[in-house]
Formats: structure tokens, C-alpha cells, sequence
């Protein structure tokens, strides 16, 4: 978007599959951000609690937005990095595990869903098209553990008892999750 410009040429090098392995509890991913001549691994799983703070309740409009594009750009390229694991032997044969489906299960869904009930046109937009593209995206592929990180998130979202607008959004893509 506008406001990130070209961050994205910051990235010193494309992390590997093994940082991008994630544990139970966070996601563990390192990015290295060139910094002029000082390189830094960046950690998501850090700033994700700033950026839902930020999106929910930043003061400044420009600051809302900015924490909207990280998060997009963070969920774009998680999505994007996903893929079926190897050919595991599971209990259920429907269900093939992916990199980062509890990933979007645990903290990246739920806040893209917020995201796309937001008060701000703008932010509700961006969020909301990536939801629609990610629906169809799911519904016209192969079987993975993200249906079901989707899923979960939509019918925790549906039972916010204090965001009437998200109710409606995770029941109507509920909706489409099913028909497709």
C-alpha cells in the first residue's frame, strides 16, 4: 500500500523452512530487515500484540492503517508460504496438516476477522477482499488443516457477544465456507 512504500525491499534475504517452523505457542518466524548496515531479525510473534493494539485502538488514522497493511502483509505471506507438510500418517486421512494452519488458527485469523468488521472503510476493505479471496481460495483446493483453522476462527468470531458487525461477517463467510 501507500504507507509501507517499498518495505518490502528491506527484507535482507527470504527466511528458510526451518524459520518458518512454528512451536505451539508462537509463531516462529525470523525476518531479517536490512537497517542500513545493521541487519535485524524481526519476530512477528512480537509485534502481533502491537499491531492489534495499533488496529484496535491507535489514536491516529495513518497509524491504524499502517498496522492494518503489516498485519495484511504478514497474513499474505504466511498464506502464501503455506503448504501441504509431507505425507504424514494421521488418524484422518481428510484433514492434511499444513506449515502455518494453527498459525492462522491462533492469533492471524481471528485478527483479519476483526479487521474486516473495522469501523475504518479502508481497513474493513482490505481485510474483507482477503477474507472473500482466502473463502474461494479454500473452497476451490485440496483439503487442508486451514479449512479447519478458518473455520474455527469464523465460529469463535460468530459468538463475540460485544461486535454485532463481526457477527454478521464470520456468519455470512460461514455461509459461503459451506457452500463452496
Amino acid at each position: 500500500g501507500s504507507l509501507g512504500g517499498d518495505c518490502h525491499a528491506l527484507v535482507a534475504q527470504e527466511p528458510s523452512r526451518e524459520d518458518l517452523q512454528r512451536p505451539e505457542a508462537a509463531i516462529s518466524l525470523r525476518v531479517p530487515v536490512n537497517l542500513g548496515d545493521l541487519v535485524v531479525d524481526m519476530d512477528p510473534a512480537m509485534l502481533l500484540p502491537h499491531l492489534a493494539r495499533l488496529l484496535q485502538r491507535g489514536q491516529r488514522r495513518s497509524t491504524r492503517l499502517a498496522a492494518g497493511e503489516s498485519l495484511h502483509a504478514l497474513l499474505r505471506y504466511v498464506i502464501g508460504s503455506d503448504k501441504p507438510q509431507a505425507e504424514e500418517a494421521t488418524g484422518d486421512a481428510l484433514e492434511a496438516p499444513t506449515d502455518f494452519s494453527e498459525v492462522l488458527r491462533a492469533p492471524l485469523l481471528p485478527l483479519a476477522l476483526r479487521a474486516a468488521a473495522d469501523d475504518d472503510v479502508t481497513i474493513r476493505q482490505l481485510f474483507g477482499t482477503l477474507l472473500t479471496q482466502l473463502i474461494n481460495w479454500i473452497t476451490s483446493s485440496r483439503v487442508t488443516a486451514v479449512i479447519f483453522s478458518l473455520r474455527d476462527a469464523l465460529l469463535e468470531a460468530m459468538s463475540d457477544p460485544h461486535r454485532p458487525q463481526l457477527r454478521e461477517l464470520s456468519a455470512r463467510s460461514y455461509a459461503d465456507l459451506m457452500r463452496g
